[in-house]
């Protein structure tokens, strides 16, 4: 029922509304092709995993930058257009990432892709809930999210196929080069949804970008909840980025799988994610949404560890699964409980602090690995993802278990 609930508010929303989720399902469709291949790609073009972590760097360290300008700017001045041009430089960027061949060249391009791609991250849900009808932006956001993760899913699972189908005629290197330029004109496709699209519902204009930061460092309870959500992000952040965009490399290099199994596999832990966010959503009225999500992180973090060590293909695809799983399910319940003890006039800033954080710390993991793997190769990469999330997530217990009691049912 709650599946059809979500259809019926796309059918009857508002054209605008039906227009930008539609070109979400391009982006994230072209996308998942993208991530699914690119590291891949770099391998066939002699490229190191120096140079992929200098690629993933560039791009996480633009987003960084950006998203909390990004956010601000939609906030003063509009979403409509910010976000298409946002999203045609993204897509534009990804041909370029497709075509070019000399890691300088790659490497600006991926930049630049994080700039425009920051734009939609952080814009998107607010400008879905201003061109909504009262009462409906809660059933189209969950829409919206449960729609990018299945186009999210179906493109990881066709680039890796469609490589494998095109190897058959073409050489690898050039297999990839069009299944990525492919996925990037998928992704540009979603441009043509986001022309004409409405205003939206008028929103109240912010103070002065400096004195929203002021403000946080004035008053202490907040300021002590920004601090440990940006140590807690940039963390795990770090820690996700020494191995989550390597995924590709990780099950080619240790096991030699076809192209065709890994877009396969990550299609499977896209679909898992929203198995684990509706558990992760109930367990939390049992025991607050604090609690939940630190536990569920810690019971991935033997699962993560192993990853270093598992011996075949087939437990290896399992305990990524499980691993997988058990940390998305706790990713709503840690956002609720971030906009639940901070002022309401800082939600939007607070949701864009975690973001760019986290994607700084992505940029941080990108070199990282290459050095990482050099010394000690995936068992130490793994031991220090284990490390970094077993911090982060401890010192932000320390901080929010006096706020254990949200989100549980009395």
């Amino acid at each position: 029922m709650k599946e059809q609930s979500l259809i019926k508010s796309f059918i009857t929303a508002g054209k605008s509304a039906k227009k930008f989720l539609i070109s979400q399902l391009f982006v994230n469709f072209g996308y998942g092709i993208y991530q699914v291949l690119f590291n891949l790609y770099l391998k066939q073009l002699g490229l190191g995993m120096d140079v992929a972590g200098q690629v993933v760097a560039a791009s996480s360290l633009a987003q960084a930058l950006f998203m909390i300008p990004a956010g601000y700017i939609g906030d003063r001045y509009g979403r409509r257009r910010f976000i298409f041009w946002g999203s045609f430089v993204a897509g534009i960027m990804l041909i370029f990432q497709g075509i070019f061949e000399t890691s300088g060249l790659i490497i600006l391009a991926a930049f630049l892709f994080g700039l425009g791609f920051s734009v939609l991250v952080v814009n998107g849900v607010p400008y879905l809930a201003e061109v909504s009808r009262p009462g409906e932006e809660v059933r189209l956001i969950g829409f919206h999210y449960s729609s990018i993760m299945i186009a999210s899913m179906l493109g990881n699972f066709g680039g890796g196929a469609l490589t494998d189908i095109l190897a058959r005629i073409l050489s690898l290197k050039d297999s990839y080069r069009v299944s990525l330029i492919l996925g990037a004109l998928i992704f540009l496709a979603g441009n043509l949804f986001l022309t004409h699209l409405e205003k939206g519902r008028k929103v109240e204009v912010k103070e002065d970008f400096t004195l929203i930061i002021k403000g946080i460092f004035a008053d202490q309870k907040d300021f002590k909840v920004f601090k440990t959500i940006f140590l807690f992000s940039l963390l795990v952040g770090t820690g996700s980025g020494l191995f989550m965009p390597y995924l590709n490399l990780y099950f080619a290099n240790r096991f030699g799988v076809s192209n065709t199994f890994i877009g396969l596999t990550l299609a499977g832990a896209q679909g898992l994610t929203s198995l684990a966010m509706a558990f992760g959503t109930k367990a939390a009225q049992y025991l607050g949404l604090v609690r939940a999500f630190v536990l569920f992180n810690f019971v991935s973090l033997p699962f993560t560890v192993y990853l270093g060590y598992v011996p075949s293909i087939g437990l290896a695809v399992l305990v990524f699964l499980v691993r997988h799983a058990l940390m998305n399910a706790g990713t709503p319940l840690f956002q609720s409980a971030n906009v639940l003890v901070v002022d309401p006039g800082r939600k939007g800033l607070i949701l864009s602090l975690n973001q760019a954080t986290f994607s700084l710390g992505w940029a941080l993991g990108g070199p990282l690995n290459a050095l990482i793997f050099k010394s000690g190769g995936y068992p130490l990469i793994f031991w220090t993802v284990g490390i970094l999330y077993f911090t982060g997530t401890y010192l932000y217990y320390l901080e929010f278990k006096k706020f254990s009691y949200l989100g549980q049912e009395k």
